[in-house]
């Protein structure tokens, strides 16, 4: 049964360039997911990596959205409180499971289970393993 959540233009635009099975695996969660999610970004050029490094909104130089192997993700109406990000990444790994794809959180960088804490925390992020 579908939950009647369908991307926006920006969404299927920031899908463009992604690796096709993190683009299936994201188009199954949003139809999986129990609350609506937007595509907020996935194939990044080096000069916009170079930006965010920058910016301190990123510590690393070279990113697996450089190569197309991650997005970010972020519900719709959120306000980036950690909870937020639950439903997606539950939606995720479901979706994940479904199709026999390995993936990382950004939530939980380290797979220790732990949310918050030294995983270099970034719930929007999702990547390919």
């Amino acid at each position: 049964m579908s939950n009647g959540f369908v991307f926006s233009r920006r969404s299927e635009e920031s899908l463009r360039g992604v690796n096709p099975k993190l683009q299936a695996v994201v188009r199954r969660a949003l139809q999986l997911s129990k609350v609506d999610f937007i595509v907020i970004e996935g194939l990044r050029t080096a000069e916009r990596q170079r930006q965010l490094l920058a910016e301190r909104k990123t510590k690393v130089a070279h990113s697996k959205h450089q190569d197309g192997l991650a997005v970010d993700l972020f519900p719709v109406g959120g306000t980036w409180k950690a909870a937020e990000f639950f439903p997606l990444r539950d939606a995720m790994f479901a979706a994940a499971s479904e199709q026999g794809v390995t993936l990382r959180w950004g939530g939980d960088f380290n797979g220790d289970g732990h949310t918050v804490g030294n995983d270099n925390w970034d719930c929007p992020h999702f990547e390919l393993r």
